[in-house]
């Protein structure tokens, strides 16, 4: 079927060869996009992805400056905050929290030792 279709963007009648095979067979008539708007689509959803990220970056800075008179802990928090900011930044990759503090081998029933989580005592 080589007739064509009308995208729903632009309101241009194309040739089928004008729309992915995906937009002709998956979306109905009257949601159909060509090409060129799917590709101008992509391109304003990722200019404003970017100044989402510089803004969250800007303000993580301005908050790095602000931590300065603040003591040692936040201004660490604050610095990490700001390198894990620019990273997901630069390469894409949202970060990622490891560990858990002290870790799973403490407290309850890990001990063989521990009084705690045994429960009642049998008589």
């Amino acid at each position: 079927d080589d007739s064509g279709a009308e995208c729903a963007a632009c309101k241009q009648t194309l040739p089928a060869a004008s729309f992915s095979r995906a937009q002709l067979n998956n979306k109905g008539p009257g949601k159909q996009r060509c090409t060129e708007c799917l590709s101008l689509a992509d391109a304003t959803v990722k200019t404003s992805e970017l100044q989402k990220q510089a803004e969250v970056l800007q303000e993580a800075r301005a908050e790095v400056t602000r931590a300065a008179s603040k003591s040692a802990p936040i201004r660490l928090a604050a610095a990490v905050k700001e390198a894990a900011v620019e990273a997901a930044l630069v390469t894409g990759l949202k970060p990622k929290r490891i560990g858990g503090g002290r870790g799973a081998g403490r407290g309850r029933g890990n001990n063989p030792n521990s009084m705690l989580g045994r429960g009642k005592p049998k008589p």
